[in-house]
């Protein structure tokens, strides 16, 4: 970890914040996308759905990153090989002609507004330390 360095002046901590942003946040992003997939696999560990195959528990995938456009967080389950990952979500119709209804059991987006507020937390704090210090956690 850098040393820590106080600025001469805001607007050179600002500067700093603003080419390091996706860097800085990064960290407090990893730990959210890890704390919204487990609670993804609690859901359907029987808390909304129950496991059958297991091919939809091991589907789901949480990862945070950053590239040239910034910070990327990418949260989600089912995949082409497994088409009912949406349904169960969302709920809809579905059978031969679409007469069966499936209800929503959302089991995704649940864990995301569980966590979103402590992973902006957590994303402000990390701001408020490399605005002071110079520096990311």
């Amino acid at each position: 970890m850098p040393e820590a360095r106080p600025f001469s002046s805001f607007p050179e901590a600002l500067r700093y914040v603003s080419d390091n942003l996706p860097e800085i946040i990064l960290p407090a992003a990893i730990k959210g996308a890890a704390r919204i997939k487990s609670e993804i696999l609690l859901n359907l560990s029987g808390r909304v759905l129950n496991q059958r195959s297991g091919d939809l528990y091991r589907s789901v995938s949480a990862r945070a990153r950053t590239d040239r456009d910034g910070l990327l967080l990418t949260v989600g389950s089912g995949g082409p090989s497994i088409p009912y990952a949406v349904i169960h979500e969302y709920g809809g119709q579905t059978g031969r002609g679409g007469k069966t209804h499936i209800r929503a059991r959302p089991y995704v987006l649940p864990a995301i507004d569980e966590d979103e507020g402590r992973m902006f937390e957590e994303i402000g704090e990390a701001i408020t330390e490399a605005l002071i210090y110079g520096r990311r956690r």
